[in-house]
């Protein structure tokens, strides 16, 4: 525990409706954000990064900072990401890192970023000295608020990262008057997140015996995925219930036939999971958007939607496929100057 916390003590009897209320999120966003909470109570597990992607008066900044103060009160956020290894190292003494106005992430930056995801071994040299230092690193919760298009995170930083987009807000509320409704209504939401904790931790062990026997799906951050699952079974969505079993979409959301690595999505409830867990970042919230914008009559329409968006998910099982995929348009240019070159001198 950071020595410099303030003591926090939960209140039971609260629910985290009171924290969606102050947050710009959309149902799939907020189905987001739950699991990464839950998973930054875990500390002895990875955790992936989260990116609030949006552009101006989108709420980024002080949904981060919200979020962040429910894992450590004590966080401050550390402004743009560092651009140096001593920047870094002071980053890394947090326990939650909150990065803002993120509008690109070079290599390096990438590096480190994965490396806060997993943790590890890093050896550097002591002041005045040649000897090395070995030290380790743990895993910690990083949040990163930019207009960064998700699309431009590197492959290996994607499958570690959860996307939440948000939009303009319109009509918005005095940053003040969320900091004071927040400030007054977090023992309850940390009580109630810590609730759904002790559900979640009480649900893993089984959960982890059905992933070692490979009836979940394999995933890089399997246990934020397992805490994910486990969540859907705790709390189940009465709006995918319903959804599941009473919607005419349902019957055309049907799977013909399986692949060797994918999630199951023969429902629109499980093509809803397969999104969130192994998606590509943002289909989950675009896929909502295109499905609510559907006429529910027009069944061709919503299976050429529900199709396109599980065809996606098998396309992010496929590592040759992603790797294609998340190339630079730097580095197609330059292999095709190269085969040019090589053409020419023949």
């Amino acid at each position: 525990m950071n020595p410099n916390t303030e003591p926090l003590p939960p209140v039971s009897g609260g629910s985290l409706t009171e924290l969606r209320d102050l947050l710009n999120v959309t149902d799939e966003s907020w189905a987001s954000i739950v699991p990464w909470l839950v998973t930054g109570l875990i500390p002895e597990i990875p955790r992936p990064v989260l990116l609030l992607s949006g552009g101006q008066c989108s709420g980024k900044s002080v949904a981060a900072r919200m979020l962040a103060n429910l894992l450590d009160p004590a966080v401050v956020p550390f402004g743009r990401l560092p651009h140096n290894d001593d920047a870094w190292r002071a980053a890394e003494a947090a326990s939650v890192s909150v990065f803002d106005n993120v509008t690109r992430i070079p290599d390096e930056t990438s590096d480190h970023l994965c490396r806060a995801v997993t943790g590890g071994t890093v050896v550097r040299r002591a002041l005045y000295t040649d000897t090395p230092v070995t030290t380790e690193e743990p895993s910690r919760a990083v949040i990163l608020a930019g207009t960064i298009d998700p699309d431009e995170l590197r492959a290996d930083l994607v499958d570690r990262t959860v996307v939440v987009e948000l939009s303009r807000i319109t009509a918005p509320r005095p940053e003040s008057e969320l900091w004071e409704a927040f400030t007054e209504a977090r023992p309850r939401i940390l009580g109630a997140l810590l609730d759904l904790l002790v559900v979640v931790l009480g649900k893993l062990p089984a959960l982890r015996e059905k992933a070692d026997r490979g009836e979940i799906p394999a995933h890089r951050l399997v246990d934020h995925a397992l805490v994910i699952v486990a969540l859907e079974e705790a709390v189940p969505s009465a709006r995918r219930r319903r959804l599941d079993t009473t919607d005419p979409r349902r019957a055309v959301t049907a799977q013909p036939e399986h692949h060797d690595v994918a999630p199951p999505m023969r429902t629109l409830a499980e093509l809803r999971t397969a999104l969130s867990v192994w998606g590509i970042p943002g289909d989950a919230d675009k896929f909502e958007k295109e499905l609510a914008d559907a006429d529910l009559d027009d069944l061709t329409r919503v299976r050429e939607i529900t199709q396109a968006y599980r065809h996606r998910v098998l396309l992010r099982c496929d590592p040759q496929a992603m790797a294609a995929l998340m190339r630079s348009t730097e580095d197609v240019a330059f292999e095709l100057g190269q085969k040019m070159a090589e053409g020419n001198a023949r």
